[in-house]
């Protein structure tokens, strides 16, 4: 059906075209409609040839359609080319079969001849004028019509739509002097809060001197302020905030050009945002003494300006203890996102705890670590492991084997680790008090003995009678129990087998724990 209609198109489209030439007057576009064209932008003279944009509109226009064109093509000043055709339209671009760049003709139709043009499509034509060209020109596009309905109606009718370009004449600068205004701020901006400076460079590619100077710079007075005052060295400045506009003055002279050139104007970021100088007015004199403001003057080029600046964001950073912890906080000065900065040394302290890392809430950081500031407000907080701490049970350690030996008891706050005195690893025996580690010492007790070391310990399991370790309870594990309480213990593995002496797990090694064997015996 698609085939049918475009074929049924093409060929009405072909008979109205015909009938156009055989003498038939075009339709006029229907009342609240228009066509028109327009440059693009302004254009100055110059010494390479350069790219005009015409751009044909139509107004009014409230239904889709299918077919546009100029089918008189298009006529261009002498010495101008065609260059290129395109459209808003961007469900279909217009190609190289639409148009011919030798004549100017276009004739842009859906792919399926259907109405989907929308009403308000403009078209842009490139033309490329000559280098040097300047003065007024008229770029006409010929028989402008736009047709629906499979292009068998057609909706507007224009004989010629008539664009004006005005390429104005180069002018030269007022006798080489140029005053290039220039910034010290970083490429990528500067942050709110830090100062800057705005630059003001005269030159000349040929006098040396000047006598006067005169211009007026306006600055955006929302996202900076001046902070310099009303001289600085041989120039006045008078700064009006309310305007936000400097006004620069200088009446010497012979000003040495190459010993005293420049003007650095101080100003101060405030406000996040674009920042815009101009230098909407320079003029310098060099031969006779000018007057005091230099209004005398001759103008001069200007290059650089407008000139933008970027104030940055800045964003906070800030150190807290957390709970328990005191001391004096770490300072940052805020800064933009994308900022590197170096995490400082902790300066909290937690009694019993130990600074480890510093954390923003969702990674950790050791101290000087580098890190990248985020487009928002940080806050770290210290974070702590709490000191190991070994804490004797008992400060008076109570005997064990009559006044040989004594029982010792300790406590220790973290897992991993097992508590240690004189160097030796405790044990904890099955039977007495949980997460308490015990030894036997034979002498005098000394709580600074007191240690800790990595590991999971040794537990002394309760008994079974073989208090020996021989596989058997009979009679020698009952002597085993009467020599060590008769002061007569053995020398190797001591600490573990008094230990197992304890048989009824009282803490202390008798008569009793021997009769425990006995009558397990």
């Amino acid at each position: 059906m698609k085939r049918f209609k475009k074929a049924v198109s093409i060929l009405l489209t072909a008979a109205l075209s015909a009938a156009t030439f055989a003498g038939f007057t075009f339709v006029s576009v229907a009342a609240g409609e228009s066509v028109s064209a327009e440059v693009q932008g302004s254009y100055t003279q110059s010494t390479e040839a350069q790219d005009i944009t015409v751009r044909v509109s139509v107004s009014g226009l409230t239904t889709p359609y299918c077919s546009f064109g100029f089918e008189g093509g298009t006529t261009v000043p002498e010495g101008f080319a065609v260059k290129s055709f395109s459209t808003s339209n961007t469900a279909q671009e217009i190609t190289s079969g639409d148009y011919n760049l030798s004549n100017g003709k276009l004739t842009y139709t859906t792919s399926d001849t259907e109405d989907t043009i929308p009403g308000d499509t403009y078209y842009d034509m490139v033309v490329t004028a000559p280098s040097n060209a300047s003065g007024e020109y008229d770029i006409v596009f010929n028989k402008v019509k736009i047709f629906n309905q499979y292009g068998t109606n057609e909706l507007v009718g224009v004989d010629k739509v008539t664009a004006k370009l005005t390429i104005a004449e180069a002018t030269s600068a007022t006798p080489g002097y140029t005053v290039a205004l220039s910034s010290d701020a970083p490429a990528e901006g500067v942050a709110k809060g830090e100062p800057f400076n705005i630059n003001l460079n005269v030159s000349n590619t040929e006098a040396t001197t000047f006598n006067a100077f005169s211009g007026i710079l306006s600055y955006d007075k929302s996202k900076v302020s001046y902070t310099g005052n009303d001289t600085i060295g041989e120039f006045g400045v008078v700064n009006d905030s309310d305007a936000g506009t400097l006004k620069i003055t200088r009446a010497n002279q012979d000003v040495d050009i190459s010993k005293d050139p420049d003007l650095s104007l101080p100003f101060k970021s405030e406000a996040a945002g674009d920042a815009v100088f101009e230098l909407t007015s320079a003029s310098v004199k060099v031969d006779e003494a000018a007057n005091a403001e230099g209004q005398d003057a001759p103008a001069a080029a200007v290059e650089g300006s407008p000139l933008t600046v970027k104030v940055l964001e800045t964003y906070t950073i800030t150190f807290a203890g957390g709970e328990g912890a005191t001391g004096t906080a770490p300072t940052k000065d805020p800064v933009p996102a994308g900022t590197k900065i170096e995490l400082p040394d902790n300066t909290f302290t937690k009694e019993g705890w130990t600074f480890s890392k510093w954390s923003d809430g969702s990674s950790e950081y050791a101290e000087k670590a580098e890190y990248t500031m985020p487009a928002g407000n940080v806050t770290f907080t210290a974070q702590w492991t709490e000191d190991i701490a070994v804490t004797p049970a008992s400060a008076n350690p109570t005997a064990y084997f009559g006044s040989q030996y004594k029982l010792i008891a300790a406590t220790i706050n973290a897992s991993g680790y097992v508590p240690t005195y004189d160097g030796n690893e405790m044990f904890q025996v099955q039977g007495y008090d949980d997460n308490t580690w015990y030894y036997v010492i034979d002498g005098t007790y000394d709580s600074s003995k007191f240690g800790y070391t990595a590991g999971t310990g040794v537990t002394i399991q309760k008994p079974d009678n073989d208090v020996n370790q021989t596989g058997i309870v009979d009679i020698n594990d009952a002597q085993f129990v009467y020599n060590i309480y008769n002061g007569t213990a053995p020398t190797q593995n001591i600490v573990q087998r008094l230990l197992l002496a304890d048989t009824n797990r009282d803490k202390t090694v008798n008569t009793q724990d021997c009769a425990v064997v006995v009558q397990a015996i």
